[in-house]
């Protein structure tokens, strides 16, 4: 059985008026997400690359930040000259992978070597 609710017209005022507080928050809710999506996207570039100068400096490469930055941004190359460049491209597509489909990514044990050999 439904039935309806009747206010009178104050009490129809007054919750129109949390109505429109509540919607003026959504719309502030929705410009800050937009500005800290940049942020975001900032600190997630600087993340990848600096993960990624740390990971192959592991494996002996020496490369820098700044040098790791400076390949991936002419990622764009048919050949890389060294093994150092390879391996920075492979961990970069790699976490692009990742982050790209964290979703719907079945974790195994061997799944990042994987990644990274097929590189």
């Amino acid at each position: 059985m439904k039935q309806k609710l009747e206010f009178s017209s104050e009490v129809f005022q007054q919750v129109m008026k949390h109505f429109s507080v509540v919607d003026s928050f959504k719309g502030k809710w929705e410009l800050e997400a937009l500005k800290h999506s940049k942020h975001l996207k900032e600190l997630r570039k600087i993340a990848t690359i600096e993960s990624i100068g740390s990971s192959t400096r592991i494996e002996g490469a020496t490369l820098t930040d700044g040098e790791v930055e400076k390949l991936l941004k002419s990622v764009k190359i048919s050949k890389l000259d060294t093994r150092e460049q390879q391996e920075v491209v492979g961990h970069y597509n790699t976490l692009q992978i990742i982050l790209d489909n964290y979703n719907d990514i079945v974790y195994q044990n061997d799944m990042f070597i994987n990644f990274t050999e097929s590189y």
